[in-house]
Formats: structure tokens, sequence, C-alpha cells
């Protein structure tokens, strides 16, 4: 059964009151008994890779001819054999393998990329493998006062998991002696071949999620490598021509049409098949992060979305509305033109799952007041899941210990959450 709503529906025909997890054989995927004893799986709809049924299937049918899994310890449905439950997950660590890139050496990349990776829990959800420089998370861990166990390897199959240790897979790009909270094109070639490795290893499937330490754009061009930032360079490598990014905090979501633009060029650039690709990533995305059905407020271009027709040359009516009448029509809950400020602030107190941003301002300004602590950066629409802090490098306090690194923790959470399971090695 894929999908809340579907599940719900056939659960209630067969008169099955609960579920009790018994194994995943895919992040989402579950296998669960019921109360009476019958093995159900069950998905969400978006997760999954293409043979993730057939897996399902084949995990039912495995134990079904092993050992009967008991019901919950309170029903006393017989069972076969009197067996306790078996996990399908016993041979097979489900944990998705994440490349985490330090970003800029120069800046606060390497504290939040130690910090995270020595929080509790950092592997309980996910495998992380760094892509960086040994020596200077080293640094890092030191300017923190924490103890780690900073290991370099090879590739990713050398990667052992365990606490308080960290694996590093180091192109060695970096002299020892470059200086904290400047920017270089030294440490900014650096953080693109972070990338590039990151990149490369996730369509290879080596890893199924990328997790980012920021890079520094001034670093980065120095170097000669002109992006605008992080999401066109991942874009850039994974062949993809048109990517979102997507702003998470506990209390607002939000989606960009256009980002790394002048204001003037991003309201040339936005019409309407952009914004209805947009709308569909993002909805998407949401239901990805287990919602089925989100309610997602669009953003209009101008004040008081136009005042009908007071502000600005009708861009609402000509740019946006032709792409929520598209998307409401394939039955996505999507309401708009709405101002800004009434979308944001009725998204904060929760009537909103999701806001489409018409440019970078408009969605960070927001985010930044309401979440900027756990803000997580989501590149939407890659082949591969990224998330990444949603704060620069910092150079001004690079080196010192003091960086808030709870950004960096739930980056990585959200990588663990997004990303699928790896296919068992043979």
């Amino acid at each position: 059964m894929t999908g809340g709503e579907t599940a719900r529906e056939v659960l209630d025909a067969l008169d099955i009151a609960s579920l009790q997890p018994l194994a995943s054989v895919q992040h989402g995927a579950v296998i669960s008994v019921a109360d009476d004893g019958r093995l159900v799986a069950t998905k969400p709809g978006s997760f999954g890779t293409k043979d993730v049924l057939s897996q399902l299937y084949l995990s039912i049918r495995n134990l079904r001819s092993g050992s009967s899994p008991q019901p919950p310890a309170d029903n006393h449905s017989p069972s076969n054999d009197g067996a306790t439950m078996t996990s399908t997950s016993a041979h097979h660590d489900n944990r998705p393998f994440i490349a985490v890139t330090m970003g800029d050496g120069a800046g606060v990349g390497p504290e939040v990329t130690v910090g995270a990776l020595l929080a509790e829990n950092a592997y309980d959800d996910c495998r992380p493998v760094v892509i960086g420089d040994a020596y200077r998370l080293r640094l890092g861990a030191q300017a923190l006062g924490a103890a780690a166990d900073i290991v370099e390897i090879t590739s990713v199959p050398d990667a052992v998991f365990e606490p308080g240790r960290i694996n590093v897979i180091d192109p060695k790009l970096l002299s020892p002696d470059l200086e904290w909270g400047k920017e270089s094109a030294e440490a900014g070639n650096a953080a693109y071949q972070y990338i590039r490795i990151a990149c490369e290893l996730g369509m290879d499937g080596q890893v199924q999620g990328i997790c980012t330490a920021p890079l520094n754009k001034a670093a980065l061009h120095m170097a000669g490598h002109v992006y605008p930032g992080h999401t066109e360079l991942l874009a850039h490598f994974m062949g993809i021509d048109e990517v979102s990014m997507m702003l998470s905090t506990p209390k607002v979501k939000v989606i960009h049409v256009t980002t790394h633009i002048g204001l003037i060029d991003a309201i040339n650039k936005i019409e309407p098949g952009l914004v209805e690709r947009t709308i569909r990533r993002g909805h998407g995305a949401m239901q990805r992060a287990g919602i089925a059905d989100p309610k997602i407020g669009v953003c209009a271009i101008n004040p008081h979305a136009g005042e009908n027709g007071l502000f600005g040359y009708g861009e609402e009516a000509e740019k946006i509305t032709p792409a929520i009448e598209k998307v409401q029509a394939d039955g996505i809950d999507a309401r708009g033109p709405l101002p800004a400020d009434t979308a944001f602030f009725l998204a904060g107190r929760g009537d909103y799952d999701l806001i489409v941003a018409m440019y970078h301002d408009q969605g960070h300004g927001p985010v930044k007041v309401l979440g900027i602590e756990a803000g997580v950066n989501i590149t939407v629409g890659l082949p591969v899941i990224r998330t990444s802090v949603d704060h620069g490098t910092a150079f001004d306090i690079a080196g010192k210990g003091v960086v808030e690194v709870g950004s960096m923790i739930e980056a990585l959470r959200q990588a663990a959450e997004m990303s699928p399971s790896p296919a068992p090695r043979m």
C-alpha cells in the first residue's frame, strides 16, 4: 500500500486497528505485523526506488516462509509456532550514506562539520562520510574543545561508523598554514572540489544524500569557479537544468522561484511555467517529507498582491495566477497570489505547510527571523537529496569555537530523513 490515505482506507476495510513495525527495507518502506498477525507493507507514495515494492513483497514472502512473527505482546491471537519477531534488516544496514562536504576551510565549515558528527545520535539514522581536509577538521575540533578521532579513508566502503570517529576522504587541497577568516582562491577551489567529489559519489550510488557546510562565493570566484552558489554548482555537476532552493525551519518552509539574481532580473525571469514547476517541486518535496496533502501558499510579487492593479503592472495575473490554476486542476492545494507579509504570518501560525517565494530576499528574510538557528537549505530537483546549513562561512568567528552547530545537526538529520536506503551490497 502506498500513500497515507490509501493505506488508511485499506486497513479500515480489512478491520486492522493497529500495526507494529518489524523491518524497513528502504527508508520509509516498512513491514509491520497487524494486531491479528497479518503482515502489512506500507510506504509513502514518493519514497523508495523503482524496485521498492518488489523488495517489500520478497521480504513478506521470506518472513512467511521462515519464523512467523508474533502479534504485539498485548494481543492474544495465536501464532503458528510462537516465534519472536524477526527483521529483514538484521543482515542489512538500512542507514543511508551521506557525503558531508566541509565547505570553505577558512570559515566555520570545519567546526560545524565536527560539531554535527560528534553530536549524540549523529549516526543513528545515517552513515556520514566527510569530504574535506583532515588537518583542518582537527583544528576545528580543537577550536570546539572536542575530542574527535578523525580518520582518513580512501573510499566510502572503508568507513567505520562509531561514536567519536569521523571518516574523511581528503583530496589534500589545503595548506597547513591556511588562515582563518580570510577569502582565498585556495579555500574556494577546495570547496569546489569537495562538492564535485560528493556529486560523483552520489551519481555513482555510493552515497544517497549530500549535506554541505557553507562555502564562500567570493573565494569560489577567486578560484575561477564562477557560480552563484551551492545550488547552481550542484545542478552543474549532476547535469540538471533546473532546481529549486527550499529553506526549512521548525516554523516555516519556503521554496524559491528565483534565487541568486538581481531583483529586476528576477521579476523578468518569473513566468507561469517556472512558477508551476517550482510549486510542483515543492509539493513533491513535502510529500517526501511525510505530508501527504501539503497546503501551499504562493506569494505575489507586488505589495498587497498588486492591490487589484494599483501596484505594479499586472504581474500577478500574468505570471503567477495561471500557474496556480494549472496545479490546482491536478489536485495540488496551492493558494494565491498572496501578499508576502500576510503569507509568512499565516505560515508561521501553521496555516500553510510551504510558502512559494518569488525572489531571494522575499523568502530568506522571514525564514532567518523565524528560525535561522535550526534553518536548513534543501536543494529540490536533484537526483540525490542535498541539505545545508542556512548560514554562511561566518569569517568573523571562524576558528574561535563559538559557532552554533544546531543548523548543521538539523541539516544532517533532514538529509538522512529524505534520502533512500542503499541497495544491499552483493
